[in-house]
């Protein structure tokens, strides 16, 4: 597929460090139902089917004292921004190390600055060259899979759409 989006964001990789077991993984669902509050507003029917509006209030709540416990908490560093092409299945990032294909690759990924919490995955490398090396995600759950689908698409949206109020004609 070719590139959706092409956008800079925080990102590390490291080569040999796929099995990573210390639970950031597991925070990728969180990752997601927080953009989806931070774009379109509280989407929280997405997972689970609440019965009341309490329920829901008490959905809301629970993110927000999760993000402000993040926030509070000292300053982590992020990683360097780099300009990643990202499509629905895979991502494209500069590269001085030229990867064999099929190395597995563990990334993080900054998704939004108020959200604290990195995508973690793995990937497998597709390709490596001109400085770029192109990988398929690996490591995301379904749900998270067609939450990251979702993500880049609406990344492509607004591009388009920032385009077309600023005269220009994005390719699509």
């Amino acid at each position: 597929m070719s590139c959706l989006v092409e956008k800079q964001l925080p990102f590390s990789c490291q080569v040999d460090v796929v099995s990573r077991h210390d639970g950031s993984a597991e925070n990728n669902d969180l990752v997601f139902a927080l953009l989806e509050c931070l774009a379109e507003g509280v989407n929280i029917q997405r997972h689970q089917d609440f019965n009341s509006d309490m329920q829901r209030l008490e959905h809301k709540l629970n993110l927000v004292i999760f993000m402000m416990n993040n926030l509070l908490q000292p300053v982590q560093s992020r990683p360097d921004l780099l300009t990643l092409r990202l499509d629905t299945e895979s991502i494209t990032w500069p590269s001085e190390i030229k990867h064999a294909v099929g190395t597995k690759v563990h990334i993080e990924l900054y998704l939004h600055p108020m959200i604290p919490i990195p995508l973690v995955c793995a990937v497998e490398v597709q390709a490596c060259q001109d400085g770029w090396c192109r990988a398929s995600l690996l490591g995301l759950s379904e749900d998270a899979m067609s939450s990251w689908s979702r993500w880049v698409f609406r990344q492509h949206r607004q591009f388009v759409a920032q385009s077309r109020e600023q005269g220009e004609h994005p390719q699509q």
